[in-house]
């Protein structure tokens, strides 16, 4: 991604510009390394094209000047101040962006300025990924996602996002002529906290890892992928759940369930703009004040048991400790994929349940009835730490709804 810095001034405050040109630079390029820098900028010439373009609003005259700069980038971060007609400036403009679709944020230049722009980094990245990105489909979607489904051209048209069909045949057939070591697998099982299935059934759910592992290697670069689990089950007699945690613990590709796609998607960017694993989850109950997200995928963040999966009793299930006492994120996109719910919350002690899918996460959540009274559908994400103000500019920066819990 092609990211450019400029300060923008009126033509008779040049030799204010200059005064703060230096700082503002400088502190950009701590944050960009490669970003590209125009300068100061007092009339509509030398318009450059940039993905992204971090412009400075000095002060107050530009707002025709920061429109055609603007004309020219996919992402505008407009930076106001409190004086020289900063801000006034700012407001001018960004309802004829709005009008134009270019898709603006703004920030104040304030004590917190370099956090905030590490955030924006952050997000841009997770947005230039998102925008190459090539996910695999794996058996197709399971036919109880009446709600959680999107168009593949949409997704392309807004997100930039690939879809490839992988049949299940063809992972059955791997299957058959693959093998595992003892070496390979047995440090999940000396690891864990607890062990509640046989080595045999390790082995196999660690083989199902290595097939899917090769196949989205054959397929070339794949940033992530959901299968139809369920499927695998009859055939094999094993589930994909330690396959789908080992991916999402490793994060080099993500992995989700049941041919959920938009919670793939969701899984990518709460992942890409931490950088840390995420786990999907139904949602198993809801209080006044908390949620449950259950789910026998989680990645192996803490401390964890093997159990066999949930419905079937068979394969391995995942059970991750959550540490109770620290912050999540929780999120999900309604069907359309325009509007990003998120939620901030606290895990909260729980005792497990042999009823509900092996990893429980108890987490308290204000207005958590609106996730029942409103619903956008069952599947949330989680992820480890309150990423609300990232979620939400990068919902901003796409032009996606945000609803808060």
């Amino acid at each position: 991604m092609k990211i450019c810095g400029a300060v923008f001034t009126s033509p008779i405050s040049i030799s204010i510009a200059k005064k703060h040109e230096i700082p503002i630079k400088s502190k950009l390029a701590n944050i960009f390394n490669e970003i590209k820098w125009l300068g100061i900028v007092y009339d509509e010439s030398g318009i450059e094209t940039c993905d992204a373009l971090i412009g400075f609003v000095l002060t107050g005259g530009t707002e025709h000047i920061v429109l055609s700069h603007a004309s020219k980038v996919k992402y505008l971060v407009l930076i106001y101040h409190k004086y020289y007609n900063s801000l006034p400036a700012t407001l001018e403009v960004l309802p004829v962006l709005k009008k134009m679709g270019i898709k603006t944020v703004t920030l104040s230049y304030e004590d917190d300025f370099l956090n905030k722009m590490n955030v924006v980094k952050s997000v841009l990245y997770a947005i230039d990924r998102l925008s190459k990105a090539k996910f695999a489909l794996v058996g197709g979607i399971s036919p109880w996602l009446v709600y959680s489904r999107v168009d593949r051209d949409y997704l392309r048209k807004v997100f930039g996002v690939k879809i490839i069909d992988v049949p299940l045949d063809k992972v059955f057939s791997m299957y058959k002529d693959t093998s595992v070591s003892e070496e390979e697998y047995i440090k999940l099982i000396r690891e864990s906290t607890s062990f509640h299935v046989s080595k045999e059934s390790v082995s196999n759910a660690y083989r199902l890892y290595k097939v899917l592992k090769n196949i989205l290697k054959e397929e070339g670069r794949i940033d992530g992928f959901t299968i139809k689990c369920f499927d695998l089950i009859p055939v094999l007699n094993t589930t994909a759940c330690l396959a789908l945690s080992l991916f999402n613990t490793r994060k080099d590709i993500i992995a989700g369930c049941e041919g959920d796609i938009p919670s793939l998607i969701a899984m990518s960017i709460a992942s890409w703009i931490s950088g840390r694993p995420a786990f999907m989850g139904n949602i198993a109950w809801v209080g006044d004040n908390y949620v449950v997200i259950a789910h026998c995928t989680a990645p192996l963040i803490s401390k964890y048991h093997l159990y066999t999966h949930f419905e079937s009793g068979k394969g391995v299930g995942i059970r991750v400790d959550y540490p109770v006492g620290e912050e999540v994120t929780i999120l999900r996109f309604n069907d359309s994929m325009d509007l990003l719910r998120i939620g901030i919350g606290v895990v909260r002690n729980r005792e497990w349940s042999k009823q509900l899918c092996r990893t429980q996460v108890e987490i308290q959540v204000s207005n958590a009835r609106k996730l029942i009274d409103d619903s956008i559908g069952n599947h949330y994400v989680v992820i480890q730490g309150n990423y609300l103000e990232h979620l939400s500019l990068f919902a901003r920066l796409l032009g996606i709804r945000i609803d808060i819990i």
